[in-house]
C-alpha cells in the first residue's frame, strides 16, 4: 500500500500559504507549509515530498536558490518543484524557473482549477513511481533468492 503523498508548500506570506492549503484541501495528500527557504530545507531534509510548490520571491533565500539547494538532496533530484509567482511573471524568470529545476511556472492569481489539475496529475506520477519502485524491490528479493537456490544445487 503506497503511503499518502506530502506536497510542500513555500511561501513567506501566511495569506497564500492559505489559500494554497485551501484549495489544495480536495487533493489526497499531506500538506506542509514553511516560511522560508531555510524552514523548506529543514522539512526536505527529514520528509520525502511528492510535489513542491514555492513561491518565488521571499526574503533572504528567493524560490529559485531554493529549488536549486533542494536538487542536492539525492530523494528530491526528481521531485516536481511548481513556482508560483504574482511579480516574477516574464519570460526571463519563468525561464530561469526550468533552469532551476521546475516542472511548471505559475502566475498568481492561480486559476484553482488548472491548479488542481496539475497536481493531481503530479501525485498520480508519484503513486506510480511508488509502485514501480515496490515492484522492482520484489522482483530483486525474487532474483536474490532464486541465485541462492541456484547456488545450493550447484553444491
Amino acid at each position: 500500500m503506497v503511503s499518502q503523498p506530502k506536497i510542500l508548500i513555500v511561501d513567506d506570506q501566511k495569506m497564500n500559504i492559505l489559500l494554497l492549503e485551501n484549495l489544495l484541501r480536495k487533493v489526497k495528500a499531506n500538506i506542509l507549509k514553511a516560511y522560508s527557504g531555510k524552514e523548506a530545507l529543514e522539512l526536505v531534509g527529514e520528509h520525502e515530498f511528492a510535489l513542491m510548490v514555492f513561491d518565488v520571491q521571499m526574503p533572504g533565500m528567493d524560490g529559485f536558490e531554493l529549488a536549486t539547494k533542494v536538487r542536492e538532496f539525492d530523494h528530491c533530484k526528481s521531485v516536481p518543484i511548481v513556482f508560483v509567482s504574482a511579480i516574477f511573471t516574464d519570460n526571463e524568470s519563468i525561464s530561469k524557473g526550468y533552469h532551476t529545476g521546475a516542472v511548471d511556472y505559475l502566475t498568481k492569481p492561480v486559476n484553482p482549477h488548472i491548479l488542481i489539475s496539475k497536481v493531481e496529475v503530479f501525485l498520480e506520477l508519484y503513486r506510480q513511481r511508488q509502485i514501480a519502485l515496490a515492484q522492482k524491490a520484489e522482483m530483486e528479493e525474487e532474483i536474490r533468492q532464486l541465485k541462492e537456490e541456484i547456488e545450493k544445487l550447484r553444491k
